[in-house]
């Protein structure tokens, strides 16, 4: 008999927090948090202002960790 709480099929999250954000670039949150400004101002992916979670599903930390380094980065073009 299946019961209604097991876990029938893995879901995999699209939506990261600040924790695992910090994490893909090998910082710790309190690094992360205190570079997050500059990051941000140099183009890094923005967090959802609802929920304040970044997108993984869309490789968008990843992209713009490319782009740093790609002379036609595409939609995360480096600022500055």
């Amino acid at each position: 008999m299946l019961r209604s709480h097991q876990i029938r099929f893995c879901v995999e999250p699209r939506d990261i927090p600040v924790e695992k954000a910090a994490r893909r670039l090998h910082l710790t949150t309190t690094e992360f948090q205190a570079k997050l400004p500059a990051l941000l101002a140099r183009g890094f992916p923005r967090p959802d202002p609802i929920t304040s979670m970044f997108d993984l599903a869309a490789r968008a930390i990843d992209q713009w960790m490319t782009a740093r380094h790609n002379p036609n980065p595409g939609p995360y073009a480096l600022s500055g």
